[in-house]
């Protein structure tokens, strides 16, 4: 399978998303973008460059943006039961204090199986702002 799962390191990855009315990608250079999903497990991930390949069941659509005139606005998704919220999940239970934390859609249902440290509780609710850019923030992301 090629994805990408994102992963934040206390860095803010959501400048890197250019929201659109069908789906959701990153804001790349690289021929043919790279898309942005959630599985169905809630995780929020990207195609690897040059490749389309979503996984089976993940949604491409359902993301959802507000931009004020001013300011900073509001970045979701709507999939899979989500109000709209995210979680940061730590990748291990030792790493819950210090992270990483492995992005999700706070989607109905979400349980300890479906996150890395295998304890859904250790998740800390986020929102994630949205704010007008332009340009490219790479040539790809890996």
């Amino acid at each position: 399978m090629f994805s990408t799962t994102i992963v934040l390191s206390l860095a803010v990855f959501l400048p890197l998303i250019t929201a659109v009315s069908s789906g959701c990608a990153l804001s790349v250079e690289v021929p043919g973008g790279q898309q942005v999903y959630v599985q169905t497990n809630g995780a929020l991930g990207f195609t690897e460059a040059h490749s389309g390949v979503v996984p089976a069941g993940a949604a491409t659509g359902n993301f959802t943006e507000t931009l004020p005139a001013e300011g900073f606005g509001d970045f979701g998704f709507t999939g899979f039961g989500s109000p709209g919220g995210w979680l940061a999940c730590p990748v291990s239970s030792a790493a819950a204090e210090t992270g990483p934390w492995q992005v999700f859609a706070a989607i109905a249902g979400l349980s300890d199986a479906d996150v890395p440290s295998g304890n859904v509780s250790q998740c800390i609710d986020f929102d994630a702002l949205s704010s007008a850019a332009s340009g490219a923030g790479a040539w790809q992301y890996d």
